[in-house]
């Protein structure tokens, strides 16, 4: 079984496709996932960069990937960037996905939403 897990973390994404974290949510971090799920998919904001930045941590590996959320910081970007975000979010739910929601955070309550709208 697949698992979609919604956050609100930002990822980088280089040009080969590979998904870099600047914190803690390396893909070690999924790791716990993995121990309970075939499959993880991270639903989260994602920024194009021509290079990991310093000090970057791979975050995506064998049977963990991303789905990317249009990039923003703060609430003005967000505000511009909601329906594109809204129509991502609910592009990710497919079939029977276990579905994981770290929240608090627009992410998980947006992704919750569309769980409702869907009758899930």
């Amino acid at each position: 079984m697949r698992t979609i897990v919604a956050l609100e973390n930002r990822f980088n994404r280089t040009p080969d496709g590979r998904v870099w974290s600047q914190g803690w949510l390396d893909y070690s971090f999924w790791q716990r996932y993995l121990d309970v799920f075939d499959e993880v998919r991270i639903v989260a904001r994602l920024r194009d960069l021509d290079q990991a930045p310093p000090g970057a941590l791979r975050a995506d590996g064998t049977r963990v990937s991303f789905v990317p959320v249009p990039y923003y910081i703060g609430p003005w970007q967000f505000v511009r960037r909601c329906l594109a975000s809204r129509r991502a979010l609910r592009a990710a739910l497919r079939g029977n996905d276990a579905v994981i929601l770290r929240v608090p955070g627009w992410t998980g309550s947006m992704l919750a939403g569309a769980l409702h709208a869907a009758d899930r």
